[in-house]
């Protein structure tokens, strides 16, 4: 999707602002990444200008009172950021969170109208600081996988392959087969083995305890939907690289070939697959595909038989 920037351009000590253009001048104070003062100062005459649009008195000045909206601005979207990346922020901690999400708004500001994408690029940030300033070395990989867990959650509905469609297909048509991953559905490759500690980093979140121990990876995870509500699994290597062949559209038949032991000669640097091999190898495929169409992560990208 487009995230395209929607702030206005009206700035507040324009003399030929109609009501749209007010609205925007006013907004553009709101989200203003350094704060209401701030903002004032980049021009001549633009505090007296607000003074003109906006009502003081000897309680508050329009300057402190359009900074009370701009505050619920910025809390409203720390609070969604907390939302979508609720362990980071208790890893962090309260103090440091906050900061985080300060200098974070301030490098990227919102530019969508929704909240739901405000956070897409908070991993690539938590990454460039983890493993300095009080942050775990692991942080980046948990935000991320808290964002695709998130992205899963609010994928697009999409049909899904379903048993009835792999026993629709003729044995032998199998090797044709093609899938693509569903809306939502993703493998990660993380450097630490987050989800390892996750149970322990939401025990944590509740409690405020401790941070846990988290392993170091690498580690590579299926994130998807399930039951209505985002799920995640660690897969193990055989398993991990025949998921991604999937995810990619390869033919059945080269997925079935990742399971095949490595065999070497001497002379050729190859030798040929015993007939058993080639069928446990056929089986742990199949296991492996029905294992994913059960938990609704593949669509059918090519029937059998079908050209393409």
């Amino acid at each position: 999707m487009e995230i395209t920037d929607h702030r206005p351009d009206p700035k507040v000590g324009d003399p030929n602002l109609d009501l749209a253009g007010v609205q925007g001048a006013v907004w553009e104070l709101i989200v203003a990444p350094e704060g209401v003062a701030k903002a004032l100062e980049e021009g001549p005459g633009r505090r007296e200008a607000l003074a003109a649009l906006l009502a003081g008195d000897e309680r508050a000045t329009a300057e402190e009172r359009l900074d009370v909206y701009a505050n619920m601005y910025f809390f409203r979207i720390k609070a969604a950021l907390e939302e979508d990346f609720p362990r980071t922020a208790a890893v962090l901690g309260e103090a440091r969170w906050h900061n985080l999400v300060t200098d974070y708004l301030l490098a990227h500001p919102s530019t969508h109208w929704s909240l739901r994408w405000v956070g897409r690029r908070l991993p690539a940030f938590v990454r460039a600081r983890s493993g300095r300033e009080g942050f775990p070395p692991w942080l980046g990989d948990l935000s991320e996988l808290e964002w695709a867990r998130g992205a899963a959650f609010q994928a697009e509905d999409a049909p899904a392959a379903t048993r009835a469609d792999l026993a629709a297909v003729a044995p032998e048509r199998w090797g044709e087969l093609r899938f693509a991953a569903v809306p939502g559905a993703q493998l990660l490759v993380l450097g630490w083995d987050v989800p390892a500690a996750w149970d322990a980093l939401e025990e944590q979140r509740g409690s405020g305890g401790p941070v846990p121990d988290v392993p170091v990876g690498p580690r590579t995870v299926l994130v998807y939907r399930e039951a209505g509500d985002d799920a995640h699994e660690a897969l193990e290597g055989g398993e991990a690289h025949a998921t991604r062949m999937l995810f990619e559209g390869r033919d059945f038949a080269e997925v079935c070939e990742t399971f095949l032991p490595a065999v070497e000669d001497a002379a050729e640097g190859t030798a040929e697959i015993s007939p058993e091999a080639a069928e446990a190898a056929g089986a742990r495929a199949v296991a492996l595909l029905v294992s994913l169409v059960d938990r609704g992560v593949l669509r059918l990208a090519r029937p059998a038989g079908e050209a393409g």
